[in-house]
């Protein structure tokens, strides 16, 4: 979603020419607000020391833009400065899409991590409950010995005592 948004704002300012400052900013309003949002949102999970390290980064070059940004909007289109805000603010926007693909790296690898984990606990839960199905099987056939044992094979029959 971050990676949408920025590729939304970067197509507002590439295609600026068509419009005025107030148009492109009410364009690229929105976006701005979905990231910060979103950043909100991200920052609230638990972060792995290179997730915090690149996020920090990303969140550099996001205010990095919106300082830009303002430049930007504040200069006109035949100015020189204009150009030169325009060439930085690319230089950003490609600095903060390299960041989200180390973002997105890092949570594939932590994804995956996780996952080996789990089957690593499922195999472990599978050979507990294997373990305890031969205990029950060996207990009942122990107790099935046990009463066996406690009958007589032959039915005895019933004898008078003073007969013997």
């Amino acid at each position: 979603e971050l990676s949408d948004h920025l590729y939304q704002k970067k197509l507002a300012f590439e295609r600026c020419d068509e419009m005025d400052g107030t148009r492109l900013q009410s364009q690229t309003r929105p976006h701005t607000e979905a990231i910060e949002e979103l950043l909100d949102d991200y920052e609230k999970t638990v972060l792995t020391v290179d997730e915090e390290t690149y996020l920090n980064d990303f969140k550099a070059n996001i205010a990095k833009m919106q300082s830009l940004e303002l430049d930007y909007l504040e200069t006109s289109n035949d100015d020189e400065k204009h150009s030169e805000v325009q060439v930085l603010l690319n230089e950003r926007f490609a600095m903060a899409a390299a960041n989200l693909r180390q973002l997105s790296s890092i949570q594939i690898e932590e994804g995956q991590a996780l996952n080996d984990e789990s089957q690593r606990i499922v195999r472990g839960s599978f050979l507990i409950t294997s373990i305890e199905m031969v205990t029950l099987i060996c207990i009942g056939i122990f107790i099935q010995v046990i009463v066996m044992a406690g009958r007589p094979g032959i039915a005895r029959k019933w004898q008078k005592s003073d007969w013997n």
